[in-house]
């Protein structure tokens, strides 16, 4: 059996780098970006067998879409900043738009 590499991403998504959950909002003051040159330097430098990007996908029904926020005992302290936009994208569009910001 060959071994066989692998490069996994998860979760280099816009609203972690410059959205509505950007990083830089969090209490640690992290810049998301900054994750952006490294996988791209990873990418250029090494040969992988398989990239894998990967996204967190929430039910309709989920807490983190403002809609559903006060469905929750706990939501009384969510605050404004973290939650997710009303607006809904398709998976395609997202992927492409992750894409775009690794390119």
């Amino acid at each position: 059996m060959n071994p066989v590499t692998a490069l996994v991403i998860v979760d280099v998504q816009y609203d972690f780098i410059d959205g509505s959950l950007a990083l830089r909002n969090c209490p640690a003051k992290q810049d998301g970006g900054e994750v952006v040159p490294v996988i791209n330097k990873l990418l250029e430098k090494t040969k992988f067998d398989v990239v894998i990007y990967s996204m967190d996908w929430h039910p309709e029904s989920h807490i983190s879409f403002v809609n559903n926020v006060q469905k929750y005992p706990h939501s009384s302290t969510v605050s404004e900043k973290s939650k997710i936009s009303r607006s809904r994208t398709s998976w395609q569009e997202i992927v492409s738009s992750q894409m775009r910001l690794l390119m």
